[in-house]
């Protein structure tokens, strides 16, 4: 029997029923980086198809395990535990930092790979619970203390409001931190350090020199007027949010303050993990690039073709991948479980495995089902011009960043931190994947953006240029030309 199922490939979390899950991954231009981090670049086919071949099975067991979350005793131990994972995955990267890869012993460059693979292992496990079915049972209790309201859009703005953080997030702070770095006197070290503390706006990209350009420039062009009055508007947003929630929770039952808080932190949190899992490499850039010099090729190539085995064999016995099989997996890469074994495909006989799978997907249409993050100041329909973004690292966008023209609607995997300059242009926002949790819905709220996530195949099934309509009273994307 051939099992597929998608997924972060997490091991196992504090949530029971979240047992070792199955990777997919194909080449795609929003999937760049799979090798040397298996588990951390499987953004498209995740999005698109998990609940699709998840099982329902696997699905109603992890919605049941969310009910773990009106036990504050597992709330508080889930925030600890993600504090500790964390720590220890920045003092696996301070040890790769300080170690001279010239000289580096077999021995050495085995336990620091291994450390550093299980680490994003525990962090995508951990981020998992913040997923939509990690927090089911949350958010259900939320909806029905709100049911009370008897107003289904009334509901759906108090429900928004009270599940938005009211304390700093990973991006409020980088921007924060990038004021007070302009104001002054900086030089690479500083820019560097500060890229370092923010990886996550630097996934998939393996050129220090050009993060260093990207960074010059950015400060060359920063108004600190401009960023003095963002980050004023960022203490006003939490303050009027503080306030509002005070007021909401004073009537209701006080369980409601205790659900809508668990989602607050888990947003918090989930920036703080994406901050560990997503840039990992260029944190760990050093090490990589030793590995991609035992394996005689780029660290580009290296990083879209050897997976953690054969980076484990490369160390170990000195096995390369052959140039055949490089390109082969360049092109497209499978893993899957057959009979309980994990198997690979590449090249053809990956794409002809893909092409089944797409076969029993269901027939795209001009309508997609997501779930409302944000309203906005839109309240219902938002109408516009599609633009279908794919960030496939620093280089890419930019020049994203550069064909971006104000009042499109963007449509895109999953929003990334280094993103939310494109979300300021924006007039909408529409992604594959994220719940109420992700950094998309955060964000939207924050910059008051009608934004609906979990649509699941909106970047295959929108082109960009399409003209389309979100409604946020029902969570639907529509293409209307």
């Amino acid at each position: 029997m051939t099992k597929f199922s998608f997924c972060w490939g997490q091991t196992e979390s504090l949530l029971n029923g979240l047992a070792q899950e199955i990777a997919f991954y194909k080449k795609d231009p929003s999937t760049m980086g799979f090798a040397a981090n298996f588990d951390n670049h499987l953004q498209f086919w995740v999005n698109s198809m998990s609940n699709n071949y998840f099982g329902e099975d696997h699905l109603k067991a992890w919605r049941d395990a969310s009910e773990k979350h009106k036990n504050s005793k597992f709330v508080k131990k889930i925030f600890l535990e993600s504090k500790k994972i964390r720590q220890r995955h920045y003092k696996i990267i301070k040890e790769i930092e300080k170690t001279n890869f010239k000289n580096v012993s077999k021995k050495r460059l085995l336990k620091l790979f291994k450390d550093y693979y299980q680490s994003l292992v525990e962090i995508r496990g951990m981020f998992t619970i913040s997923a939509p079915n990690g927090t089911y049972y949350v958010e259900q209790q939320i909806k029905n203390l709100l049911s009370e309201i008897n107003d289904e859009k009334k509901e759906k703005e108090v429900n928004i409001l009270i599940i938005t953080p009211a304390k700093l997030d990973l991006i409020q702070r980088e921007k924060i931190e990038w004021l007070k770095l302009v104001s002054k006197k900086y030089n690479d070290k500083i820019l560097m350090q500060h890229a370092k503390t923010y990886a996550s706006f630097f996934f998939n990209t393996y050129d220090e020199k050009f993060v260093l350009d990207y960074l010059r420039n950015k400060a060359k062009k920063e108004s600190i007027h401009e960023l003095k009055d963002e980050v004023k508007k960022t203490y006003i947003h939490l303050n009027e949010v503080k306030n509002k929630q005070k007021t909401l929770f004073s009537k209701f039952d006080k369980k409601l303050k205790y659900y809508a808080q668990i989602l607050q932190n888990h947003a918090i949190d989930r920036f703080e993990l994406k901050n560990c899992w997503s840039g990992a490499e260029f944190l760990a850039l050093s090490m990589f690039k030793k590995l991609s010099r035992l394996a005689n090729i780029s660290i580009h190539d290296f990083m879209q073709s050897y997976y953690h085995e054969d980076i484990e064999r490369l160390i170990t016995k000195g096995t390369r991948l052959s140039k055949d099989e490089i390109t082969r997996r360049k092109i497209c890469f499978a893993c899957y479980f057959h009979d309980d074994k994990l198997l690979f495909k590449s090249g053809d006989e990956a794409e002809e495995l893909i092409k089944q799978l797409l076969e029993k997907r269901e027939v795209l249409t001009k309508e997609l089902k997501g779930m409302t993050a944000s309203s906005g100041n839109v309240k219902g329909i938002t109408k516009g011009t599609a633009k279908v973004v794919l960030v496939t690292d620093l280089a890419g966008f930019v020049k994203d960043l550069s064909e971006f023209k104000k009042g499109e609607i963007l449509v895109t995997t999953m929003t990334t931190p280094n993103m939310v300059v494109i979300m300021k242009k924006a007039s909408g926002i529409v992604t594959d994947e994220g719940g109420i949790c992700s950094h998309a819905a955060v964000v939207s709220r924050e910059l008051n953006l009608p934004c609906i996530v979990g649509t699941k195949d909106a970047t295959r099934t929108i082109k960009t240029g399409d003209i389309i309509e979100i409604d946020t009273t029902s969570g639907n994307v529509k293409i209307i030309g």
